[in-house]
């Protein structure tokens, strides 16, 4: 028999997981379903890791001026790995903490469908729901370039 819940949230983003944690805080008995990772885009690959990176170039802009401050910093360089390790580090526990929140909420890893009167279709089961929530947000883009605006 398939799993009941009072509603599913589809989509682990910044909208989906705080709605399935309102749900559950509400005393409704909650699932979420994200293809990918907790959290979202954003958390994981975007505004957060992205600002991360732009914080060691940050620190680096400033330690090559270091002498307007009367500091001295003769030799100094960057180590790409060290910054993107320390990037995807931040990210995880950004990660982590949503996992930490989401402990009264069930989450089902898995690609899905649109919601329809039918049950929510995952991959390994098929949950029954009274409500679904979708909560889809961004998702990555591989360009080979930037596209642009038309010229008006």
């Amino acid at each position: 028999m398939a799993d009941q819940y009072d509603i599913i949230v589809i989509g682990a983003g910044p909208g989906g997981y705080v709605a399935a944690i309102r749900a559950s805080q509400l005393g409704l008995k909650a699932a979420i379903v994200e293809r990918e990772h907790m959290a979202g885009i954003c958390s994981n690959w975007g505004c957060i890791p992205t600002k991360a990176l732009l914080r060691s170039a940050e620190i680096y802009g400033h330690m090559d001026h270091a002498k307007d401050y009367g500091l001295t910093a003769d030799k100094f360089g960057f180590d790409i790995e060290a910054i993107v390790k320390r990037s995807r580090g931040i990210a995880g526990r950004m990660n982590d903490g949503v996992q930490f929140l989401m402990k009264r909420t069930r989450s089902i890893s898995s690609g899905v469908r649109p919601p329809s009167p039918s049950p929510v279709k995952s991959r390994s089961r098929r949950p029954k729901r009274r409500q679904s929530n979708l909560s889809t947000q961004s998702r990555r883009q591989h360009w080979a370039r930037a596209p642009t605006r038309p010229r008006t």
